[in-house]
C-alpha cells in the first residue's frame, strides 16, 4: 500500500516570516545577551559620570561606538568571504545603498533630539513618557511591516508600557502641566520607532544579503553623518565664544574606564539589535528592553544604592505578566490544530476499506480510511 503523505501545517502557522529563523536556544542566547549588554551599558553611564554629569564629549562616544561596529562588521566580512561584488556598485544596488543614509540619519536626529526633551522635562519624567515607544512600534510595526497584531497582544503591550511607566512613577518630581517636551517626547518615539521598524524592513527584504554587509553600509553613513555632527557642534561653540571644552582632535578627551567600557557594550548591543531585526521582529526587542529595565534596576540598588520603591516591584509584576500574556498568545497562534481521530468504519473487506494489521503488527491505512486521519 501507498503511504500517505503528512498533512502540511495551516498557511497561518508559517505566516510569520520569523518563524522558519532561529531555533527556541539560539532566540533565548540573543535576547539574553541584548538584555545583559542593555543593563551593562546603563550602569556604565552612571558610572562614567564625573562631579555629576559627563566630562567626555557624548557625541564623540556615539562617534567612536559607531567606529568600533564598523570594524567588527567590515572584518566579519572578510572572514566570511561575502565581499561586495561589481553588481554592489550598479545604480540598483547604488539606490538600496542609499536607504541606509536615510535611515542612519533618521537614527542620528533621534539620538539628538532627546537632549532637547531634558530641556523641557525631569530626567524621570523623560524615562516615564518615553514609554509610549512600546506603543508607537507596535502602530508603524503594523503599518509598515502590514504584520498583524491580534487585539489580546495589542492589550499586552499596553499592559507592557503601563508596567514601565508604574516602575518609574516614584524616581522623582514630576509636573502635571502639559509642556513641549511632552510633545517632543512623542516626537522622539515616532521617529525611533519609524527607524526601528524601517531598519527590520531593510534588512529582511534584503534577506539574502549578508548582514555584515548591511552593518557595514549603515554604520558608514552612521560615521560621516556623526563626524559632521561633531563638526558642526565645535563650529557652534566657537562662535558663542568661550570655545568648548571638547578637543576636535582628541575624541578620547576626559575619557575614564566606564565610558571605554560603555563604548564596548554600546557596540555589541547595536550588533545584536541587527541580528534582532534580521531574523526575530522589533517586537522581539521591546521585550527584551523591558527585561533590561528590570535587570537594571536590580543590579543598580545591589552595588549602586538606593533600595527601589514601591513603584518599582507593581511595575514588575505588571510587566512579567503583559510579557507572558503576549509570548503564551503566540505559542498559542503557532500550535498546530490537534489530529482528529480516525473514525471505526465497519467493513466487509478490510483489505480494502478498513485498516489493516500486517502480520509484523504494523498499521496500514488504506485509501477509503487515510483521509479521515487528516481532517481539520
Amino acid at each position: 500500500m501507498p503511504s500517505t503523505p503528512p498533512r502540511a501545517p495551516p498557511a497561518a502557522v508559517l505566516a510569520d516570516p520569523s518563524d522558519a529563523g532561529p531555533t527556541g536556544g539560539v532566540v533565548a542566547s540573543v535576547v539574553g545577551l541584548y538584555i545583559v549588554l542593555y543593563a551593562g551599558g546603563s550602569l556604565c553611564t552612571s558610572l562614567s559620570q564625573e562631579e555629576g554629569g559627563y566630562r567626555y564629549n557624548p557625541i564623540a562616544l556615539t562617534f567612536i561606538v559607531g567606529c568600533v561596529k564598523w570594524v567588527v562588521s567590515v572584518a566579519a566580512l572578510v572572514r566570511t568571504g561575502n565581499v561586495p561584488a561589481r553588481e554592489d556598485f550598479k545604480w540598483g544596488a547604488v539606490q538600496e545603498t542609499c536607504k541606509f543614509a536615510f535611515l542612519a540619519l533618521v537614527y542620528l536626529i533621534d539620538d539628538n533630539m532627546y537632549f532637547a526633551v531634558l530641556v523641557y522635562l525631569s530626567p524621570a519624567e523623560a524615562s516615564l513618557f518615553s514609554n509610549v515607544k512600546v506603543l508607537t512600534t507596535t502602530l508603524f510595526f503594523r503599518v509598515i511591516l502590514k504584520r498583524t497584531v491580534k487585539p489580546v497582544q495589542w492589550s499586552a503591550l499596553c499592559l507592557l508600557a503601563l508596567g514601565l511607566a508604574t516602575s518609574k512613577l516614584t524616581e522623582g518630581k514630576m509636573t502635571t502641566a502639559f509642556s513641549v517636551g511632552h510633545v517632543l517626547v512623542v516626537v522622539v518615539s515616532c521617529l525611533g520607532s519609524v527607524a526601528d521598524v524601517y531598519c527590520e524592513k531593510l534588512l529582511k527584504d534584503q534577506r539574502e544579503t549578508s548582514i555584515h554587509l548591511q552593518n557595514t553600509k549603515l554604520y558608514s553613513f552612521g560615521i560621516a553623518f556623526n563626524l559632521i555632527a561633531m563638526l558642526l557642534y565645535q563650529a557652534q561653540a566657537d562662535e558663542d565664544g568661550g570655545g568648548s571644552r571638547y578637543s576636535s582632535f582628541n575624541v578620547f578627551q576626559h575619557f575614564n574606564f566606564w565610558s571605554l567600557l560603555l563604548i564596548l557594550c554600546n557596540a555589541l548591543q547595536g550588533l545584536t539589535v541587527s541580528v534582532i531585526f534580521k531574523y526575530l521582529d522589533n517586537l522581539w526587542k521591546v521585550q527584551a528592553q523591558a527585561g533590561a529595565m528590570v535587570v537594571t534596576v536590580t543590579l543598580s540598588a545591589v552595588l549602586l544604592g538606593p533600595a527601589p520603591k514601591v513603584g518599582f516591584y507593581l511595575g514588575v509584576g505588571i510587566v512579567l505578566n503583559a510579557l507572558y500574556i503576549y509570548n503564551i498568545t503566540k505559542q498559542m497562534d503557532r500550535a498546530p490544530p490537534p489530529a482528529l481521530p480516525v473514525p471505526d468504519i465497519p467493513s466487509d473487506d478490510d483489505s480494502d476499506r478498513g485498516a489493516v494489521l500486517s502480520d509484523k503488527g504494523s498499521f496500514h491505512a488504506s485509501p477509503a480510511t487515510a483521509g479521515h486521519a487528516y481532517l481539520a
